[in-house]
């Protein structure tokens, strides 16, 4: 069992090749990135049977309509988690990251698609999109935001716990995790909007043992297990068959399962094609400027 920091970096590790695992849990935005790579395999559904179980949505998802090569684990959005004492202030929307009380205690994935999304709602463009000039007004801003906060990683929890940071873009049950040992953190899904996402599982196309994962696919979509998963990592769950078996408060809790009118706010990350190049080689200028 590894844990990765990035997508990225798990790509890079499947790129070696010889990694021997049986299965991989990416966020959906890189599956595509994946299979076009021929880094995963397509599924045998008829070794996962309660895929049944699953919402509509994640059925018929962009990312993996059908789910040929995926099944999800779990899902959640990323928007902001921060301390209220240090900030001094509420925080709902992405302009958080100017409030003075947090410059130098700041920090933003270390993920392109996530950081470009954040500065995309900040300047009210579409977070998938394909102008050259809005990526150019994206990478400013981020290259602009870099100089006043503290790091640009995906590991904020501990920092974000300790106080060391005071605010982080960050993935929703991250920051639920963090509070059940620092109740003064907070967490907001930015009024602005902000990229829901799905964790999902798939299989490595070298996988020594498909007919295991496949079993274990099926395994965490039975109704209970599903929710324990949830209950556990406090996510909300792609498995309809789980709600009744999940804590209420979890479910009522419009942070986990955001309302209809916040749901329309939230996008999922599109597989752009060659235009995710004009989007990592703006990257390396915010990474290396």
């Amino acid at each position: 069992y590894d844990t990765f920091s990035s997508n990225d970096e798990l790509v890079a590790k499947m790129e070696g090749g010889g990694v021997g695992y049986d299965i991989i849990v990416p966020t959906d935005g890189i599956l595509p990135r994946l299979e076009r790579s021929e880094l995963i395999r397509e599924l045998d559904l008829r070794q996962i049977p309660n895929v049944v179980n699953l919402e509509d949505r994640f059925r018929t998802a962009a990312y993996d309509p059908g789910n040929r090569y995926s099944i999800p684990w779990q899902w959640g959005t990323t928007g902001i988690g921060y301390d209220p004492r240090i900030t001094d202030s509420e925080v709902d929307d992405w302009d958080g990251f100017d409030l003075a009380t947090v410059r130098g205690r700041s920090s933003f994935l270390d993920e392109a698609r996530d950081a470009f999304g954040m500065a995309l709602f900040r300047l009210g463009h579409s977070p998938n999109t394909t102008d050259p000039d809005e990526l150019d007004e994206a990478r400013d801003y981020l290259i602009d935001l870099k100089g006043r906060v503290k790091a640009i990683t995906s590991d904020y929890q501990e920092p974000l716990k300790s106080g060391e940071l005071a605010l982080a873009q960050a993935f929703s049950g991250d920051v639920f995790q963090v509070q059940t040992e620092n109740a003064a953190i907070r967490y907001t899904i930015p009024r602005s909007g902000a990229f829901q996402y799905a964790d999902v599982m798939a299989i490595p196309t070298d996988a020594p043992h498909p007919d295991n994962a496949h079993a274990f696919m099926n395994y965490i979509l039975e109704p209970e297990v599903g929710a324990a998963l949830s209950n556990y990592v406090q996510y909300g769950s792609p498995n309809k068959a789980s709600i009744p078996f999940i804590d209420p408060e979890l479910v009522s809790d419009p942070l986990i399962y955001p309302p209809a009118d916040i749901l329309t706010k939230l996008a999922f990350l599109q597989d752009l094609g060659e235009t995710e190049l004009e989007y990592s080689d703006r990257w390396t200028e915010v990474k290396t400027s």
